[in-house]
């Protein structure tokens, strides 16, 4: 049988009849394509430059964060077409949605788990950061273990544990929260992340009837897209 914890995360048992169908192919947003390219791609690569120039790292960071603040998709559009100048199609030569989730495991691996906050002024903060962070590595490190059912189904159990301490942290912060506005706006992020956590249920239980990979690698972009929305919305906080 399929065990389901709050997060409504599925991890399935040994009998894949058990496994129900999740319906339609998941559809990859624009809005995570884009910020997974900005901050797993462009900005990882500017920040390598940093030792040529600094300043012109910065200028070149900047410069990119507000073309796609007022041109959402720029980057996309930019490394696509890089891509085509080499003969590399994205559809066909390159799965994309792989691709992100491969760059955000270097990525995460190697970024630290803190936000721009003296966690002291909460001390459910610096936990809620370390917790996403462990999710993130997770979800990102999927390319590398979809192949071997034994050490996925581990990492679906790991994912399962990550969603629900998670979610148990973001309650503790929203009840810290005294603003009324800013906790309803977290409270909602917490919405979000679950329902595309159940999303991310229903795709890995499709998987194990059809093997379809890239749903699972979109929706597990999406659910890292959540994570780090709520991770601003706390670090906005």
């Amino acid at each position: 049988m399929s065990a389901y914890n709050r997060g409504g995360m599925a991890v399935p048992g040994n009998s894949e009849d058990d496994l129900s169908s999740a319906g339609q192919s998941a559809a990859p947003s624009p809005a995570v394509r884009e910020s997974m390219v900005l901050q797993y791609l462009i900005q990882p690569v500017i920040a390598s430059l940093e030792p040529m120039s600094a300043s012109h790292a910065t200028t070149l960071r900047q410069a990119f964060n507000r073309v796609e603040q007022h041109n959402p998709g720029f980057c996309c559009a930019f490394v696509e077409n890089l891509l085509r100048r080499g003969d590399l199609d994205v559809n066909n030569d390159i799965n994309f949605h792989e691709t992100l989730l491969r760059l955000a495991y270097e990525e995460e691996r190697q970024a630290p788990a803190a936000g721009p906050y003296n966690p002291a002024a909460n001390p459910h903060l610096l936990q809620l950061e370390k917790r996403a962070k462990m999710l993130k590595e997770i979800l990102s490190g999927i390319p590398q273990l979809i192949g071997d059912r034994k050490r996925f189904l581990e990492a679906i159990k790991d994912i399962a544990n990550a969603i629900k301490e998670m979610l148990d942290t973001v309650s503790l912060v929203t009840a810290s929260i005294g603003n009324a506005q800013r906790k309803q706006s977290l409270d909602q992020q917490k919405k979000d992340f679950i329902k595309y956590s159940k999303t991310f249920s229903n795709k890995l239980k499709t998987f194990f009837k059809d093997n379809s990979k890239t749903d699972v690698y979109i929706s597990a972009n999406q659910l890292i897209y959540q994570t780090n929305l709520i991770l601003k919305a706390v670090r906005d906080y």
